[in-house]
């Protein structure tokens, strides 16, 4: 049986606009702020702040697909990975879009508009991210300082077969 892959781009937009339908308004504390909480690999170079630092975002990034060999006969079947970079100006910031961003992508299908849908979104096996601090920031009192933390998420795609 042969499927046809999924785009890479059309599953990252589908994973984007979840992400911004589930987290945006903005995960920024102010109710008033109209800026995206969820950017696409690329961040404005002054992503928006006060003074607490930077406003909490995340940021999604795609690996290339992998072929899945989990499923023997079925051409076509492949992983991807996102890496969504939790991005805040204090340590709490940052933890607070990591919370928003779990609680959205965990569990969840990825579905590609006339496309394949994907099994569970779900952090590869053994991955334990934690917080960092932007080398490029410091020392400490650094203009807009950034903490942030790399989650991944990853499913497999099998057009027809719903994914697994």
């Amino acid at each position: 049986m042969t499927y046809t892959p999924a785009s890479v781009l059309e599953a990252t937009w589908a994973l984007v606009a979840l992400l911004r339908l589930t987290v945006d308004p903005p995960l920024s504390p102010d109710p008033f702020d109209s800026t995206l909480g969820v950017y696409d690999g690329l961040v404005p170079d002054r992503p928006p702040a006060d003074t607490l630092g930077v406003h909490p975002h995340a940021v999604v990034y795609a690996s290339v697909p992998a072929p899945e060999h989990r499923f023997p006969g079925v051409e076509g079947a492949s992983t991807i990975t996102w890496q969504v970079t939790c991005v805040g100006g204090t340590q709490g910031r940052c933890l607070a879009a990591v919370d928003r961003v779990r609680a959205a992508l965990h569990g969840t299908r990825i579905r590609v508009p006339g496309g394949p849908s994907s099994g569970t979104l779900a952090p590869p096996p053994g991955y334990n991210p934690v917080v960092s601090r932007d080398p490029a920031r410091i020392p400490q009192g650094a203009e807009q300082p950034r903490f942030f933390m790399p989650l991944q998420y990853r499913a497999t795609f099998t057009a027809g077969a719903g994914g697994s």
